[in-house]
C-alpha cells in the first residue's frame, strides 16, 4: 500500500494478527492498538464458557450444561476446543449473550454492522482461510508469549463484560509488555466501539 508506518487495530482474534505482524515488521508499526483481544483462544473459550454459565444452568439444557462442564475442565491442546465453543453458542438464543454485548441489544448492534455489500466469493474465501487456520493448529496458539518481544507502544481496549479478553488475559498483557497503557469501557462487551 506504500505506507511506511502505520498504526495496527485488530479486535479479537485480529489481535492475534496484530501481534504477530508488530512482531514481525516493529519499523513498520508506529503503535499497536489491541481491541478485545483474544490471544490465547483456550483461555478465551473457558472464559466465554464461565460467562455462559447462569444462561445455561437455566435453560435446562443437559447437552449444553455437559459441552459447558467440557470446556471449563477440559485440558484442549488442539481444534476440538473451537468446535465446542461453536456448539456450545449454537445452545444460546439470546442473542445479546451469544455476542459477547452488554451496553446494547442485538437489534442496535446489527443496526450498526453492514455487510449486505460483501460479495458471496468473499464470505466463502474468509470461511476457507477460517478452516486453514484451524486445521494448522494457527488458531489455538497461545500468541500471550510474543508480547514480551514487542517494543512498540501497545494499548489495550476493552469492555468490562467482554468475555473473550479475559481477565488472565489483561493481567498477562499489562504484567509483560514494555510500554502498555489501558482503557476500559465500563458498560461494554465485546465491542466498545459500537457499544
Amino acid at each position: 500500500l506504500g505506507i511506511e508506518k502505520w498504526s495496527v487495530l485488530g479486535h479479537s482474534y485480529g489481535g492475534m494478527l496484530a501481534c504477530l505482524y508488530a512482531l514481525r515488521y516493529p519499523s513498520a508499526v508506529n503503535k499497536l492498538i489491541l481491541d478485545c483481544p483474544s490471544l490465547d483462544f483456550i483461555d478465551s473459550a473457558k472464559s466465554v464458557a464461565n460467562y455462559m454459565s447462569d444462561y445455561i444452568s437455566k435453560s435446562g439444557d443437559n447437552e449444553a450444561k455437559s459441552l459447558l462442564q467440557k470446556i471449563k475442565t477440559a485440558d484442549y491442546t488442539d481444534k476440538a476446543v473451537f468446535f465446542d465453543l461453536m456448539s456450545l453458542l449454537e445452545h444460546i438464543e439470546d442473542m445479546q449473550l451469544r455476542s459477547y454485548l452488554h451496553g446494547i441489544t442485538f437489534e442496535e448492534y446489527a443496526e450498526n454492522v453492514y455487510t449486505e455489500e460483501i460479495p458471496d466469493e468473499m464470505w466463502a474465501n474468509s470461511e476457507t482461510h477460517l478452516m486453514k487456520l484451524i486445521d494448522d493448529g494457527k488458531m489455538i496458539e497461545n500468541f500471550l508469549p510474543m508480547l514480551k518481544n514487542i517494543r512498540n507502544p501497545l494499548l489495550l481496549i476493552n469492555g468490562r463484560y467482554d468475555p473473550a479478553c479475559s481477565e488472565n488475559q489483561i493481567r498477562y498483557i499489562k504484567e509483560n509488555t514494555e510500554n502498555a497503557s489501558q482503557v476500559m469501557f465500563e458498560n461494554s462487551g465485546h465491542f466498545p466501539r459500537i457499544e
